[in-house]
């Protein structure tokens, strides 16, 4: 079934071209946003999702600068941070800044705190502790290589991330090569799903993913767990 047929010429003040990279924003009901960057990575397309399966209410926001001399990026992502009104947005060449579903900004990276080309990035909990992940896309060299990076330390996510950026090393805690060759269109994507045991603890972490040239990869991480 057809739940959305849109001509993004029609919608006020939307971007020359849309859909180079969709992220999709729902809760358990199906309720949430789509949200669409443009070619040249200045502007942002927002669709109310109702039930799934109803989505309209186009709205479009300007998205943050991008860095001097940089060129932008088509593929940009804007991913929820849980049930939270925080959401990362970033790409290709493009910081990792926190935002609301409005396009208003909480804190923003320095480029270089992480690699540059990391692309798809998302902030998620597991076992009690908040973690960073992203996936760098082979646009000038084979380099898709998914990072994962510990940013427990703060009572916000602002403050975490302002953490980070302080730390000398900088170094993820968790990190795979998925290989694959250079690409000048390398669409590259993340995901995460935390598994649960019986009592509705944490068990294991399963991250997913992907870019083209490249493939795509599951990897299952078990939770910390003391020693006696």
């Amino acid at each position: 079934d057809i739940v959305a047929n849109l001509n993004v010429a029609i919608i006020p003040g939307a971007g020359a071209r849309h859909g180079d990279n969709m992220s999709v924003n729902l809760d358990d009901s199906g309720n949430g946003y789509i949200f669409f960057g443009d070619n040249a990575a200045s502007k942002i397309l927002r669709l109310t999702v109702t039930n799934y399966t109803q989505i309209g209410n186009p709205f479009v926001f300007s998205a943050p600068p991008t860095p001097t001399g940089v060129t932008p990026s088509a593929w940009t992502s804007y991913n929820r941070v849980g049930n939270s009104e925080e959401y990362i947005y970033t790409g290709h060449d493009i910081p990792i800044f926190v935002m609301n579903s409005s396009g208003s900004i909480a804190y923003a990276m320095a480029r270089t705190s992480i690699p540059i080309r990391g692309s798809d990035a998302r902030v998620f909990y597991f076992n009690e502790e908040r973690y960073l992940m992203m996936l760098t896309a082979a646009r000038t060299a084979p380099e898709s290589v998914m990072y994962v990076y510990n940013i427990t330390k703060g009572s916000t996510l602002e403050e975490a991330l302002a953490i980070f950026e302080t730390e000398t090393d900088r170094k993820p805690v968790f990190e795979y090569s998925l290989l694959g060759s250079q690409n000048g269109n390398p669409t590259t994507q993340t995901g995460f799903y935390v598994k649960k045991d019986a009592q509705g603890k944490d068990e294991s972490l399963l991250l997913y993913g992907s870019s083209f040239n490249a493939g795509f990869v599951l990897i299952e991480i078990p939770k910390n767990e003391l020693d006696d």
